[in-house]
């Protein structure tokens, strides 16, 4: 493999670029630590001006708010490094070290002050530490932007149509969606808001000592809220999707249409479990499906849209539902297919699904289309690539250049030829930087 992650002429594997990806989380990790104390900073000034002289409190509260704004420009560096920003990273870094450096030498005076040298070796253990973490994930993001192609500069989204988006949570749905992602935050906190309660009454009076019958409670407590407050989740998701003619007024960009199996609109995805997940509070077994996956790579370059299920209460979380009849459905789809700049479709063997194929056949439309292979059986995964090979000559003698299991997407290029994007995981981090990969080099 070279250093670009490519296998042969026709697959590229970009295992390396997640592998740097993920070096990037423990060094924004710690930028976000440097952040929180940055922050509390502040307050500690503030509040010891209450005894000093007033010229000591204006230098005190223009330093307390120089550390607020140094906390946000530290905040975002490591938001952005995280992602493989080389920006970022740098910026991180250039002020890791310059609060690592500060740190090192109050503690240095202190102790020369008679503080003693232990405080200096701890304080110096953690900043050596923290600053190689930092360091290494400065690498990592040079190492991640290097193997993942840049997409350019993404435009901005003016602020009236910020304004439009905000005032479509103000529906009967969008409210309801608002309803269900607060219960989901009550239930979330409400296992730790009684075992604090437990633990405090616990402590003021050593005479109650909570028995083993309270830990299974608690833990039974805990289990239940979690699942509802999956389920809250779950629903939120759906209750806040839009309408298709909604999202294509706030995104007048040509849109990307999805095509898939109905029975795949839930499929689900693993997610990594990682200390991204459980720093923002999320689980890391949260309800998440494919859909919603490449609808979080895709809505950079346009608004995804998709035909929906007839009949369905509410639409799945993912692109943006169009409803038509059984008997407009076929030209609906060829004219959307028409208007988008991309096709994405997931692999299936459905009998809607196959005249869709034939339909884009007709159009000659298969250089604009990315196919997404499912994370399923090795199995099924042949035979849903048997039914589509079916449908077009250059996908039925371009053979699989890889193990099918082991891919992602494929993509036809411009000569004809098959690309496979593979990966060494199945999880959503691949199937997102897959997506991001091929929409940036085609």
């Amino acid at each position: 493999m070279t250093a670009s992650g490519i296998i042969d002429a026709r697959s590229v594997d970009i295992t390396p670029a997640i592998q740097a990806r993920r070096r990037c989380v423990p060094a924004a990790t710690f930028g976000y630590v440097v952040t929180g104390w940055l922050g509390i900073l502040p307050f500690v000034l503030i509040t010891g001006m209450l005894g000093g002289t007033f010229r000591l409190s204006i230098g005190l509260i223009l330093l307390g708010l120089v550390s607020a704004s140094v906390a946000g420009v530290v905040a975002v560096a490591s938001w952005k490094a995280e992602r493989g920003s080389r920006v970022g990273a740098i910026l991180q870094n250039v002020f890791i070290i310059a609060f690592m450096t500060a740190l090192l030498y109050a503690v240095h005076r202190a102790s020369s002050d008679g503080g003693g040298l232990m405080p200096m070796l701890a304080i110096g253990t953690v900043a050596i530490g923290g600053t190689s973490v930092a360091l290494s994930g400065a690498f990592a993001a040079f190492r991640y932007q290097r193997l993942i192609p840049d997409s350019g500069a993404l435009p901005r989204t003016p602020v009236m149509r910020q304004l439009q988006a905000a005032a479509l949570m103000l529906t009967r749905n969008g409210l309801l969606a608002i309803l269900h992602f607060v219960g989901a935050g009550v239930f979330f906190c409400l296992p730790a808001a009684i075992g604090w309660t437990v633990l405090q009454r616990g402590l003021s009076n050593s005479s109650v000592s909570p028995g083993w019958k309270s830990f299974v409670a608690f833990f039974v407590l805990l289990i239940v809220c979690l699942e509802i407050a999956k389920r809250l989740v779950a629903k939120g998701k759906r209750l806040r999707q839009i309408h298709a003619a909604d999202a294509r007024r706030l995104d007048t960009r040509r849109p990307i249409l999805l095509l898939r199996s109905f029975r795949d609109d839930l499929t689900p995805i693993e997610r990594r479990v990682d200390v991204r997940n459980w720093r923002s509070g999320r689980a890391g077994d949260l309800p998440i499906t494919l859909e919603e996956t490449l609808e979080r790579a895709l809505r950079a370059h346009g608004p995804v849209i998709a035909i929906g299920r007839p009949g369905e209460a509410l639409p799945p979380a993912g692109a943006a539902r169009e409803y038509v009849t059984n008997d407009d459905w076929l030209a609906r789809v060829v004219e959307l297919a028409a208007e988008s700049q991309r096709i994405v479709v997931i692999v299936g063997k459905s009998e809607g699904l196959s005249v869709e194929y034939a339909s884009l056949a007709r159009a000659e439309a298969w250089s604009k289309v990315v196919l997404i292979l499912p994370p399923l059986e090795r199995s099924e995964l042949l035979a849903r690539w048997a039914v589509l090979a079916q449908f077009d000559s250059r996908i039925r003698s371009n053979a699989p250049a890889v193990d099918l299991p082991s891919a992602a997407l494929a993509a036809v290029a411009p000569d004809g030829e098959l690309r496979f994007v593979t990966c060494q995981w199945r999880d959503d981090e691949c199937y997102e930087l897959a997506v991001r990969w091929i929409m940036a080099t085609r």
